[in-house]
Order: C-alpha cells, then sequence, then structure tokens
C-alpha cells in the first residue's frame, strides 16, 4: 500500500512540476498587472491535485504517445528477459548466475523499498522540526492573557469587523498583531499596541479579521501538510512560499477595496513601520514576517491601481486553469486483449505412445494501442511444445527415451511482432502425462452393454503403465496416478460388490457386478474400503492403488467382463 502511495505520489509530482514553473513564469513576467485574487486562483489546480492525488486516466491525456512508448519498451524488454533454471546450467554458469544482478522487476522493487523508507524518514524529520519550531515560537512570543481594558477595546474592534469568539493574547515579542496557530487560531497583540493610532489599530484588525473569515489559518496547516507529505519536490514548497504570498495579497485587495490611493499609501506606510521593528521575525509566516522581495512585491501590489480588467483575469484564469487541468489528466496504460490458443502437438507425434498435454489450449496476452489490438489476427499467434526442452524426474530427456509418468517441456511461442504491440504467452511451461497407449493405433469401443452402464476410468488422473495386450497374456489395463502413491480407486458404475478377497497372485482385489452380466475386476490394490454385498454408486472410491501380490509397481489392474468374457477396456484411459 505504501508503494503504491508514493508512486502515486511520486507521478503527481511528477505531471505537476512543470506546471509549477509554467505559472511561476507567467506571474513574475506576463501577467504581474493580474489581480490578487486571480493570481492565487491560477494554482487552484495544482492545489486540489496536490491535496486530493487521485488522476483522471484518458488516452486523450498530452502524455499518451510518450506513455504508450515507455510501456511497451518496457513489456519488450520483460519479455527478453528469461531466467534460466540452475539445473539446466554448467557449474561455471550457475556459479555467475549467483552474482548476477536480479531481473529488471526484482530492482524495481528493492529500489521502491528504500524510496519508501527514505520518504517516511523525511516525513518523520519534518513534523519533528515543525513540532520543535512551534514549541520555540510558543516560548520566544511569551503570549499571555491581556488587561481586561485591552481585551474589551479588540473584541469590539474584532465584533466591527465580523469576527467574533475569537482569543486575545499579548506578546512583548511582536510591534502589532498576528494570528496564530492553525487548528485554534488566536489574534496576538504588541504590548505596546496602544502606541498605535486607532485608524492604524482598525486596519489591522480588520486585516486579521479577514484571514479568519477566509479560513486562511486552516488553509495554511492544509499547505503545510502538503509540503511535508511532497517534501522531495523543491518546486512544490516553491509554490506554497507563492500562495501564503497570495494570501496576503488578496487581504490586502479586500481590505483596499475601492479605496483612495492616499488610504492606500497610508496602509503600505504602516506595514513598513511593521516590518521595520527589531522583533517582526518573531512569527515567520504570518503577516508581518515577509522577506524583502516578497514585501517589496507587496507594497507594488497595494500602491497598483491599473491592473487588468475582471472580465479579462476571469477569462485569462478561465483559460490556464483549463490548461492545467488537461495537462494533468493522466494517460492510460495499454489496452490489454487476453485470449486462448490451441496447443498444437504434432512435435510429439513421433513418440510411439500417447503423450496428453496438461491443458489443450493455452492462453496469451496482447498489451499495445487500442488500434493495433483491434488489427490482431489470432491465426498468427502459434504455441507448439518444443521436445527439445523435455524434462522428466528432474532430468533432461528426449522424445525417445521417455517413460510412462509425468514430465514437462517449455511451449514455444510464435508471437506476431507488430508496432504498438507488445504479446507474451502467459504459460512457458507445459505438464505432460505419458501414457501406454500407442497414439496411431486406436482402442476398440466397450460393447453396448457396458457402454450403458456409463462407465468410468478407475482413476481420477491415469495414465496408462502396462495396455492390453503389452505382453502376450495381458488382458487387462495397468493404470497408475503418477502424481499420487494413495490414489483412490473408482467403481466405474453403479453396481453391487459381490467379492472381496485376497491371493498370492492377484494381491487384494474386488468384483464389482453392475447388472446385465457387466463385471469390473479391480486388482492388486493397497487396501480395500468395501465390503461384500454393499452398493456402490458411480465414481464411488472403493480402495487404493498398490502393490499387493505379484505386482512389479504401483497400479491397479483393471479390467471389464461381458457376457462371461474378458473386454479391451483401453478406451477408458484416452484422453
Amino acid at each position: 500500500m505504501l508503494k503504491n502511495s508514493l508512486r502515486q505520489l511520486l507521478e503527481i509530482s511528477l505531471m505537476i512540476s512543470p506546471l509549477i514553473i509554467f505559472i511561476f513564469l507567467l506571474r513574475k513576467n506576463i501577467l504581474r498587472r493580474l489581480g490578487p485574487t486571480a493570481r492565487l486562483l491560477l494554482w487552484l489546480p495544482l492545489i486540489i491535485q496536490l491535496i486530493i492525488p487521485v488522476s483522471w486516466q484518458t488516452r486523450r491525456s498530452p502524455y499518451q504517445l510518450v506513455a504508450d512508448e515507455v510501456q511497451l519498451n518496457l513489456l519488450t524488454h520483460e519479455s527478453s528477459y528469461q531466467e534460466i533454471p540452475l539445473e539446466e546450467m554448467t557449474e561455471e554458469k550457475r556459479t555467475a548466475a549467483e552474482f548476477h544482478d536480479p531481473s529488471p522487476v526484482v530492482k524495481a522493487d528493492l529500489i521502491m523499498d528504500s524510496a519508501v523508507k527514505i520518504w517516511l524518514g523525511g516525513i518523520a524529520v519534518l513534523i519533528l522540526v515543525n513540532f520543535i519550531s512551534q514549541l520555540r515560537l510558543r516560548r520566544r512570543l511569551q503570549a499571555r492573557g491581556c488587561a481586561d481594558e485591552k481585551t474589551v477595546q479588540i473584541r469590539e474592534l474584532l465584533a466591527h469587523a465580523g469576527c467574533r469568539n475569537v482569543a486575545v493574547l499579548e506578546s512583548p515579542e511582536i510591534t502589532s498583531c498576528a494570528v496564530y496557530g492553525h487548528l485554534f487560531p488566536r489574534l496576538i497583540i504588541s504590548e505596546r499596541w496602544a502606541d498605535w493610532p486607532a485608524e492604524d489599530q482598525e486596519l489591522m484588525i480588520r486585516h486579521e479579521c479577514l484571514h479568519l473569515r477566509y479560513g486562511h489559518p486552516w488553509l495554511c496547516g492544509i499547505l503545510r501538510l502538503v509540503e511535508i507529505l511532497y517534501w522531495f519536490n523543491p518546486l512544490v514548497w516553491l509554490m506554497m512560499r507563492e500562495i501564503r504570498q497570495d494570501l496576503e495579497l488578496q487581504i490586502d485587495d479586500r481590505l483596499l477595496k475601492n479605496q483612495p490611493q492616499p488610504v492606500r499609501c497610508h496602509y503600505a506606510a504602516m506595514i513598513l513601520n511593521a516590518a521595520a521593528g527589531p522583533r517582526h521575525k518573531a512569527l515567520q509566516g504570518l503577516s508581518g514576517s515577509e522577506e524583502k522581495q516578497q514585501l517589496k512585491e507587496r507594497l507594488s501590489q497595494i500602491l497598483r491601481k491599473n491592473r487588468i480588467s475582471g472580465l479579462i483575469a476571469g477569462l485569462i484564469v478561465i483559460c490556464l486553469c483549463g490548461l492545467c487541468g488537461a495537462m494533468l489528466l493522466k494517460p492510460k496504460p495499454l489496452a490489454m486483449r487476453e485470449g486462448t490458443v490451441a496447443l498444437d502437438v504434432t512435435g510429439l507425434q513421433a513418440y510411439e505412445y500417447s503423450v496428453y498435454a496438461q491443458s489443450p489450449e493455452v492462453h496469451y496476452q496482447c498489451q499495445g494501442k487500442p488500434s493495433a489490438l483491434e488489427q490482431l489476427d489470432e491465426k498468427t499467434i502459434h504455441a507448439g511444445i518444443d521436445t527439445a526442452t523435455l524434462i522428466q524426474d528432474g532430468k533432461a530427456v528426449s522424445l525417445q527415451t521417455l517413460a510412462f509418468g509425468r514430465a514437462e517441456a517449455e511451449i514455444h511461442w510464435t508471437l506476431p511482432e507488430t508496432n504498438g504491440l507488445a504479446c507474451s504467452g502467459k504459460e512457458t511451461r507445459l505438464s505432460l502425462l505419458v501414457s501406454g497407449l500407442p497414439h496411431d493405433q486406436p482402442s476398440p469401443q466397450l460393447p453396448e452393454k457396458a457402454a450403458q452402464k456409463g462407465v468410468q476410468p478407475p482413476l481420477e488422473n491415469p495414465i496408462v503403465l502396462c495396455r492390453w495386450g503389452c505382453y502376450a497374456g495381458h488382458q487387462a489395463t495397468d493404470a497408475t496416478d503418477p502424481d499420487n502413491d494413495q490414489a483412490a480407486v473408482l467403481a466405474v458404475a453403479d453396481g453391487v460388490v459381490t467379492e472381496v478377497s485376497y491371493s498370492s497372485m492377484n494381491g487384494k482385489f474386488l468384483i464389482i457386478d453392475h447388472g446385465d452380466e457387466v463385471l469390473s475386476y479391480y486388482i492388486h490394490l493397497g487396501d480395500i474400503q468395501v465390503e461384500e454385498g454393499q452398493s456402490v454408486k458411480r465414481g464411488e472410491k472403493v480402495g487404493i492403488i498398490g502393490s499387493t501380490g505379484k505386482s512389479p509397481y504401483i497400479h491397479v489392474h483393471f479390467f471389464l467382463m461381458v457376457d462371461g468374457l474378458r473386454v479391451n477396456s483401453d478406451i477408458l484411459f484416452r484422453r
């Protein structure tokens, strides 16, 4: 979750950075005559995006073409990276592989793990620094309650300015007044408050009251949190500094709205006098703490009256906000198309016996531009078994030396090579079952009586070790489960157990009567789990495979008898 959060913040930070530079340069040059409120609104799309880090995805994003090319290159790089199993390497290659760089995916995960730790560490450090700064500021301010007469006077001014229920404190460390605190803002005035003329006192109180009415203390707290969250991006810090300055300019503009030039000059002189005090930096970030350049710009905005008209300013803001909104649209990931193709097993036909793939179909996945996916022809996708990569019991084997049982091989994919498209096969290796039934000799059909019973194989996952007639006199089918030496033996059809017995030749065996003179025989069992006279259903467990009696391997020796004659039941074991 932290990785995804950091990845999202990095994406937004990357998208927003050029816009911060663009707006900053516009404000400093072309749009210098824009009003404070309009200047502040230019940041609105970026503020919303930083506070709510959720991006809209669309293929109309201006970054879509670049994103498509980057994603396609990454997919091509990942598909070309193939990890070689250690058991297939020579000793020298195996030793070298132990010190080889990890795959690109593993590298990316390691980098993201480190990045998350650094990001969280930076957040923790900044939270601690801000906490210590607030403690030091509180100690330095030495704020305390005002005298009753002064409190009454200040509250009357606040009520006249439209602010009520604001705590009033005084401090020897400031020369005028300021709002202090984000969550519970308070008004702090100077101990020498009485030295200011009544007209200036009213202007200062109205100024701070407008900050409170517009919610600037809470907004500045949110901006501080955003700064901490995006501490790795200095452009975000630059943007926050500009926004704080714009908040001051906005209040100045509201306070001096429709005021004549002499009033503006008097207000500018008052701010200059407050800033010239030796202790005006006690409250960094509040109304009397601007640096020289910021103070110069603030005074220039106060005295400037020839600004861009409101209609033109509104159109400029709407156009620039629309442009920023479009530039913040996130490109969509590549479109995806998944499907299946029939597995080509013609390469296995050179083998004498039947080889069954784990699945007759395999899955492919294509990612690319929608137009390229629409033109994709599935006929160009081919998947076949690479017989040169056969492995059985952990060893490489050839098609001629395959033994009955489980094996595996790699899938050879032939994929389309088209611009704007990257395809890959989901499966790279496939499990195979090698059975002792010749693939070019069809097994005879069951007699109609047996077929009408709906007989099924006596094992869920059978392979044939010795078919009917695999040697002289073998009139049965020997089958086993390559994955389970304790596999269940199942009743091939509904019936009644007529015999449960043991002999030195057959070991443990049982016979089931299915009616109409159709009998099934299960021989060399490891265990029998039914009794004579018990009724059984098709697919019900009657025992487990074994090697009792004269048997060279674990299996079930199975055959059917119809009308007193043994029947070749190999067809039950074909897939």
